[in-house]
């Protein structure tokens, strides 16, 4: 802020969305492009709609690509690093496990019309790397809902 340049904190999770003055040229690996388009149905893809993507940004031989975190990982050597993280959420004493979760399940699908939720056969349901289970707390006969999510650590270095 010193040097009257703009700063972009976001949090985890967040966009940040930096207009420049010049045009920021990126080639975009044709296998996370087609990963995109099957994700969100578009063949072919539709330029006015747009699309989340999950990918790294590599500076190599002065050309920005934007590439899956696994190929770029491999592609510079470097081991994929993951973090699972989990926070266990206790259940009232008077509620029953299978219905609590199975609760949870239709709040979720109603509430992220834009997500795919994906039931499993245990119950157990998860949206994207959010996986949300039932699990028997220690030796009692209490329940609790394991909500467990990704997070991938990514090393970024200029080649």
């Amino acid at each position: 802020m010193e040097l009257g340049i703009d700063c972009f904190m976001p949090a985890n999770g967040e966009t940040a969305v930096i207009k420049t003055a010049l045009p920021v040229h990126a080639v975009i690996d044709q296998g996370l492009l087609m990963k995109c388009k099957q994700k969100y149905e578009m063949n072919p893809p539709d330029p006015k709609r747009p699309c989340l993507v999950h990918g790294v940004l590599v500076v190599k031989d002065d050309v920005l690509t934007l590439m899956d975190s696994q190929k770029a990982a491999d592609e510079l050597g470097l081991p994929k690093q993951e973090l699972i993280l989990s926070c266990p959420v206790p259940l009232p004493d008077d509620s029953q496990p299978a219905t609590a979760l199975a609760k949870i399940s239709n709040k979720v699908q109603k509430d992220l019309v834009n997500w795919e939720v994906v039931t499993r056969r245990d119950d157990s349901f998860c949206v994207q790397s959010v996986d949300v289970s039932l699990r028997q707390k220690d030796q009692s006969a209490k329940f609790e809902i394991l909500v467990k999510w990704l997070y991938e650590v990514i090393y970024t270095f200029l080649v």
